[in-house]
């Protein structure tokens, strides 16, 4: 789900009417909702982990839904200066997707995408406040990220991102990257999908994760291992993740 502090719609109720074959409802003792905005699949994935890790279950299912085509969140970024228009061209283009991830113990089918490392942070100096901005909340996310997948920097192949438009945004990941390098590399492309549908609010993460599965899947990845990134730029929250085949 968005952050807390972001207007708009919430899925709440989309959640309340689903239900699994057999009509047993889908919300439950075992169900979480996560209002971390865009590092909310992020959240999610690690709350996963322990699930699995903790109890009986084999896999988890999460889902994200969100919309910045809203009259409540268009006016809260536009009062914002976020907001892309003939006036503001350092702002975002506005989008809505939802998405659909299982994390399972084991592969489900072939060409399963494999987390190999997961890293969370804050950041102080946010697109909301006037602190010194250094990346630190990436930097940290992504340095822990890599930590547990035992990867070095130069050795990530490309990156996914969830930047829509806000040079904020391209200042943190290339800091956040810069700050990580100990070895340099010819090159290290970074996509970020908001080129083509926007900004998904939450639903961001989500689409990294599905887009480097199809990448690998596809053939068309420049190589083995990919970096994600999430950031809640009004809020702090960064998140990252290496993952591969």
């Amino acid at each position: 789900m968005r952050d807390a502090g972001m207007p708009g719609a919430r899925i709440n109720g989309i959640l309340s009417g689903l239900a699994v074959p057999g009509g047993r409802p889908l919300v439950g003792s075992r169900t979480f909702q996560i209002a971390y905005g865009q590092i909310s699949a992020f959240v999610a994935i690690e709350q996963a982990r322990k699930l699995l890790n903790e109890r009986s279950v084999e896999a988890c299912l999460i889902m994200a839904i969100d919309s910045l085509i809203d009259a409540r969140s268009l006016s809260w970024l536009d009062s914002r200066m976020r907001l892309r228009t003939s006036e503001v061209t350092d702002g975002l283009i506005p989008g809505e997707a939802a998405c659909i991830l299982v994390v399972s113990k084991r592969p489900i089918i072939d060409g399963s995408l494999r987390l190999r490392g997961l890293g969370l942070a804050v950041e102080k100096a946010t697109a909301s406040n006037e602190g010194p901005f250094r990346a630190d909340g990436l930097t940290a996310a992504l340095k822990a990220a890599l930590g547990e997948a035992c990867v070095q920097m130069h050795e990530v192949a490309f990156r996914l991102s969830d930047i829509a438009g806000e040079s904020y945004g391209f200042e943190e990941l290339v800091l956040a990257q810069i700050r990580n390098m100990r070895q340099t590399r010819p090159e290290q492309p970074i996509w970020h999908a908001a080129d083509c549908i926007g900004d998904t609010g939450a639903t961001a993460g989500l689409i990294q994760f599905a887009w480097a599965e199809q990448a690998f899947k596809r053939g068309y990845a420049p190589g083995d291992i990919a970096a994600l990134h999430g950031s809640s730029m009004a809020f702090g929250g960064r998140a990252a993740a290496v993952v591969s085949v």
